[in-house]
């Protein structure tokens, strides 16, 4: 699969200069060296990489802190603010998002937290910290905005309903005296008198009514109120640094375009983790071997090094000394353990069967390729081989069983595809998913990842 064009860091701060209104924090501007020397993810789909959400924000020091003058800014000013935090997937940005959120209400802020999914019906996984206490009112906000709850969707229902929480009942649009319409949501917070900031998670997910919301009642809410808007959104490179052909062809990213030239809009670019963010998150000094070696197992990436950090504590690859300082707990390198680790795994579930292993094996590289989340159709198309095989191994192999973990879990949720229902498995742990991987990380990688991008728009 070939590299999407990556654009030129010269350009792309041109047209932070040349836009009107939205700026990129110098803490993203001063790391656009350092982002075009690093490789980019290959966009092979954006439904391939269903990271886990980051529980924990590691590092970002410099961003949390712009983010706290930006909105000590808008309460000051009383006029409103868009903030928009780009970056590839597993970088933490609703973690960030979440942990400025909750800094806002400690300060006396109303906070209201919306997601989009590929899934636009899925409610299942909104986030609020008060969801136990919502459903009822988003029933509530359902019978008295019947026609906003239609255009908007269970998203703008969902914000509906924790505005309606702060203000302590669900207003009936004679009390706001408007129509049933989405600006209600305009009217609540100018109703409640207070900062507000709103979360708006994972755009790249928007439907098409949510785009219109973004490029219309936005721009009122942020010329008139003390509103700041922290939306969230997977991109290859800094949004300024996107070339004019992929803001053109993604419906997201042209709204989004339009709408930085009419309001203020800072952007947060979330680059790579560094070793020192590694080293004050697992509490050891930068110098320490253990912070470099999970940096280096995690590429970087925080979703994966939190996530490989607790792999690590539970499978007791590391462990604490007297004085409460982490170190390895094994004699052998930890990458070569963690491979270990899972290999003996599988073969463990293989037993004589030694002839599968590397087969197994093959497929297991192919499908970290997809991503976290993998197809057993897709790896089926990629290597050629029938679908009831490849089935039949990651059933039989590589689920957990009494006595074994597993390599993969198997999804109840079936994707319809077309005509088709697919088959999907996600790793048991981005360790697991490293581990694979890594295993593709030789000269045939590019080759693999073209066959399984190929696969992909097959299936």
């Amino acid at each position: 699969m070939s590299e999407p064009p990556r654009g030129d860091p010269n350009q792309a701060q041109q047209t932070v200069s040349a836009t009107d209104g939205s700026t990129i924090s110098n803490v993203t501007q001063n790391q656009y060296t350092t982002i075009y020397q690093q490789p980019l993810v290959p966009p092979i789909a954006r439904q391939a990489y269903l990271f886990p959400e980051a529980r924990e924000v590691i590092g970002r020091n410099e961003i949390i802190a712009a983010m706290r003058q930006t909105y000590q800014t808008v309460c000051d000013n009383k006029k409103g603010h868009f903030v928009l935090l780009t970056g590839k997937p597993g970088y933490e940005r609703s973690a960030l998002a979440r942990h400025l959120g909750a800094y806002a209400a400690e300060q006396g802020a109303i906070v209201a937290y919306g997601q989009c999914f590929a899934d636009p019906k899925r409610t299942a996984d909104f986030f609020a910290p008060n969801s136990a206490a919502l459903p009822p009112l988003v029933a509530e906000v359902e019978q008295r905005w019947p026609d906003a709850a239609d255009f908007g969707g269970p998203l703008w229902v969902w914000l509906m309903a924790q505005l309606s929480a702060a203000l302590g009942h669900v207003p009936t649009s004679r009390e706001l005296k408007i129509s049933d319409n989405p600006s209600a949501l305009r009217t609540i917070v100018r109703k409640l008198e207070r900062p507000c900031v709103l979360v708006l998670e994972r755009l790249e997910y928007a439907t098409e009514e949510w785009r219109t919301l973004l490029s219309s009642f936005p721009v009122a809410f942020l010329n008139q109120l003390p509103l700041l808007v922290i939306t969230t959104l997977t991109t290859p490179t800094p949004f300024v640094a996107l070339a004019a052909a992929q803001i053109e062809a993604d419906p997201t990213y042209k709204t989004l375009s339009l709408l930085q030239q009419r309001v203020s809009t800072t952007e947060h670019w979330l680059p790579a983790v560094t070793v020192d963010d590694v080293a004050a998150f697992i509490g050891a000094t930068a110098s320490a071997d253990l912070p470099k070696r999970l940096h280096e197992w995690g590429g970087g990436q925080p979703v994966i090094i939190e996530d490989v950090w607790t792999t690590w504590i539970r499978d007791e690859v590391v462990q604490q000394d007297a004085t409460g300082r982490w170190m390895s707990a094994k004699p052998n390198d930890i990458a070569d353990g963690q491979h270990d680790f899972f290999h003996d795994l599988l073969k463990a579930r293989l037993g004589a069967e030694h002839d599968d292993w590397e087969f197994l094996n093959s497929l297991l590289g192919y499908a970290a390729i997809e991503g976290v989340t993998c197809t057993a159709e897709v790896i089926s198309e990629a290597v050629s081989v029938r679908l009831d095989d490849v089935l039949e191994l990651f059933d039989a192999y590589t689920l957990a069983t009494d006595s074994i973990p597993g390599v993969l879990t198997k999804l109840d949720e079936r994707i319809v595809s077309g005509d088709e229902v697919v088959t999907r498995y996600r790793f048991t742990s981005l360790a697991a998913w490293r581990v694979w991987e890594r295993y593709t990380g030789d000269a045939n990688v590019s080759e693999r990842q073209r066959t399984i991008a190929d696969a992909l728009e097959a299936v």
